[in-house]
């Protein structure tokens, strides 16, 4: 297994054109500015950037840009997608151009008649690496989305079914699982500002954050809550931070 750094990553924002495609050049550019601030890496695609809303053709376009990057290494890609087969061939093509790090969720359709929810959730991301073969993957929990929550069970049994697969899990849920979650290797980030300060101090690994982390100043106020908080001090910049955020 990789080890996931701890630190900052911007769910970055997609950048479209008047026909509303996506501009694929300016996206990645602007996720490259945010790791030039002191981001560990950013986060293309996913909720932020839209990427549901993103037709499959400028999905490939975005990874195809990213792929050019001299921090395609720092960048994560999200899928977004509801589909399987969908999904995996976007993996493929991410890995064709050397980008191996993704953050997924299960499929968002039908989860209020399914009795076994974890057993449903296993089941899908075994048949996505049976079509992916090996690569990183971010766990996405983010319930008021996608209509079910990652328990701490079905995260304990995926990481020890794939060890070199399941690096870590963003936390956009409220069952607050950084709190839960104890898997050498494995990084739990939350998905907001507000808890980050906070979350850090009960063991968390840091923040894959949303919208206003977009704004540079607010990109560099986190990165200097990260720091303080690893120099042992409480940041001042935290209550400003937590203010944009809301």
């Amino acid at each position: 297994m990789t080890n996931l750094t701890p630190g900052i990553f911007p769910a970055s924002m997609s950048v479209l054109n008047n026909d509303l495609s996506l501009n694929a050049a300016q996206t990645v550019q602007h996720a490259e500015k945010l790791i030039s601030f002191g981001c560990e890496g950013a986060i293309l695609g996913g909720t932020t950037g839209m990427s549901a809303y993103l037709s499959i053709q400028d999905k490939m376009n975005l990874i195809e840009e990213a792929g050019k990057s001299s921090q395609k290494e720092k960048m994560i890609i999200g899928p977004a997608t509801t589909s399987l087969l969908d999904t995996a061939s976007l993996i493929n093509f991410a890995k064709n151009k050397g980008l191996n790090r993704f953050l997924c969720q299960p499929c968002a359709y039908g989860w209020p008649g399914i009795k076994n929810k974890d057993e449903a959730i296993y089941s899908y991301f075994s048949a996505l690496l049976k079509r992916t073969g090996t690569c990183e993957i971010i766990f996405y929990n983010y319930p008021q989305l996608v209509g079910v929550d990652f328990s701490v069970k079905i995260v304990e049994r995926l990481v020890h079914a794939y060890k070199d697969v399941f690096i870590g899990l963003k936390d956009s849920g409220s069952d607050d699982l950084y709190k839960k979650i104890k898997i050498k290797n494995f990084k739990v980030f939350v998905g907001s500002e507000k808890k980050l300060e906070f979350s850090l101090k009960e063991g968390c690994s840091g923040a894959l954050i949303s919208a206003t982390v977009n704004i540079h100043f607010q990109a560099q106020l986190a990165i200097k809550v990260f720091e303080n908080f690893k120099k042992g001090k409480d940041s001042k910049d935290n209550k400003l931070l937590v203010k944009v955020r809301s």
